[in-house]
This record gives structure tokens, C-alpha cells and sequence, in this order.
């Protein structure tokens, strides 16, 4: 798997052809002039170019590192348990940035509020206390092992199997959608219309392969989830730190907005 992809996935631009990557040189990576966003995770119309001299760092470790960034939860000042495990990973559904802890000193506690509230959001439409979302959340994270513990195991050459079935299944995506785009200087309105919602649609479907076959190459989740599963039988007995490790394991980011929540696990 190249760092190619990975930056294909996320929505860069690449300017030199597929040819040009050798596996030997390294990238520049420039914001641009079409990106708005100034957040170092989001890649999207970002601009790579390869760069003319050798890289450093073996692109597999790169990758491995780079996507453990992109999971990471944001740092905090303090990880003491008067805060949440679920800090870092509890976004606003509107706006899109952080939820951040408040205390009271009603039956309540602590309660989560949009940290751009009073600023360019409203906030998430709803009071969301701690003890009740973490509660959720606990129960939400053992639905989900549950799933897993239903399985039958997955032997490696399945495993293999599986990602080349979907590696050929990117060749056909690419190769649908230069026909599509081949057509497009003899279309008419309506087909024009038709090509740009086609290619729109195999484009994700392509991004979402992209992303899968990136993070089989580097995760372990078998193990992972056996690990997780043992943790959660002992949950009251976990420090703070071991259950946001579990949180950070299982869950990628948690949307809330008006009573809604949106859980985007990384299993």
C-alpha cells in the first residue's frame, strides 16, 4: 500500500502521475490555493508533490503513524477523572468542533457544552450531562463487541482474498469513471447530469475502499478487540487513562446535536 493512496482517500490533489511514484523519493505536501481548512488532519484539496530528493522514514511506518494521528484524540491540559473518558472524542453535530466539560454544583456534575458556543455556534441544541452520555456509551461500546463475538473467524487467506477482491474492484471504479469522463465532450445537458452524479457516486465508493485496504495494512484488530472485549468486562475496575485507551481503540469521533448522536467507530 502506498502513501499515495492514503492521500487519494483523503481528497489531495496529486500532481505527479501514478508512474512517478517510485517508492524512493519523498513529498511535499503545500495547502494551496482551494483548501480552506487550517487543520493539520484534513487533507482534503491539500496539494502533494513528489519532491526530488530521497525521503527519510520508510512510507509503511509513515502511513502506520499517520492514520494513528488521524485517530488520536485531541490532548487536553489534564486527564484527571473530574473531566470525561470521552473527552477529545465528543464533537458538536452543527458546528463540528469539540465538546468540552462545564461543572455545576447541581445532582448533575459536569455537562458537556460546544467549546465555540457564544462564538460562531449556538451549540449542540440540548444540555448533555456526562454521567448520562457516558452511561450511553458504555452500553453502545458493548453492542458493538457483541457484534464481533458473533462472528466466525476470518482465516488469513480470507482476509487476503477479501483485499484483493476490493483492490480489483478500485482497477473497475477507476476504469468506469475515465470512460465516464471520456464521454463528456459529446454530452448533452441531461447526460452531463447523469456522468457527474455517476462519477460522484463511484468516486466515494472509491475513497471508502481506499480507506479500508489502509487501515487492514495497519491495524491488528483481531488482537485488539480480544484486549478491548477484557477491558470492558472490567470496566469499574479501569483507571481513567485504560478506559480513554478503549475509547480511543474503538471509537474515531461522537456527534451530537438537538438529542441526535452519531458514533463513527473505527471497527
Amino acid at each position: 500500500m502506498t502513501c499515495t493512496v492514503f492521500f487519494q482517500s483523503q481528497g489531495a490533489n496529486i500532481y505527479n502521475s501514478a508512474s512517478d511514484f517510485t517508492g524512493g523519493n519523498a513529498c511535499y505536501l503545500y495547502k494551496g490555493t482551494v483548501s480552506a481548512s487550517r487543520k493539520q488532519n484534513d487533507l482534503a484539496d491539500k496539494e502533494l508533490v513528489l519532491a526530488p530528493h530521497k525521503g527519510f522514514i520508510p512510507s509503511k511506518i509513515w502511513l502506520a503513524c499517520r492514520i494513528r494521528c488521524l485517530n488520536n484524540r485531541q490532548s487536553t491540559k489534564t486527564c484527571k477523572p473530574k473531566n470525561s473518558w470521552l473527552v477529545g472524542k465528543v464533537k458538536c453535530g452543527k458546528c463540528g468542533y469539540a465538546l468540552t466539560i462545564r461543572k455545576s454544583k447541581s445532582k448533575w456534575g459536569r455537562y458537556f457544552v460546544c467549546s465555540q458556543t457564544g462564538s460562531n455556534c449556538t451549540g449542540a441544541g440540548c444540555t448533555i450531562y456526562a454521567d448520562v452520555l457516558e452511561d450511553y456509551m458504555l452500553g453502545a461500546i458493548r453492542e458493538k463487541l457483541s457484534e464481533f463475538q458473533k462472528l466466525s473467524c476470518i482465516t488469513d487467506a480470507e482476509k487476503g482474498q477479501e483485499n484483493l477482491t476490493k483492490k480489483i474492484r478500485l482497477t473497475h471504479i477507476e476504469e468506469e469513471i475515465e470512460e465516464l469522463l471520456s464521454k463528456m465532450s459529446e454530452a448533452g445537458s441531461a447526460l452531463m447530469k447523469y456522468i457527474d452524479e455517476k462519477v460522484s457516486e463511484l468516486d466515494a465508493e472509491k475513497k471508502a475502499l481506499q480507506e479500508e485496504i489502509i487501515a487492514e495494512a495497519v491495524t491488528d484488530t483481531d488482537g485488539k478487540l480480544k484486549q478491548i472485549t477484557n477491558h470492558v468486562k472490567a470496566w469499574e475496575t479501569l483507571s481513567f487513562k485504560d478506559r480513554q485507551s478503549v475509547v480511543d481503540t474503538l471509537i474515531k469521533v461522537i456527534r451530537i446535536a438537538d438529542g441526535n448522536i452519531e458514533i463513527t467507530w473505527n471497527i
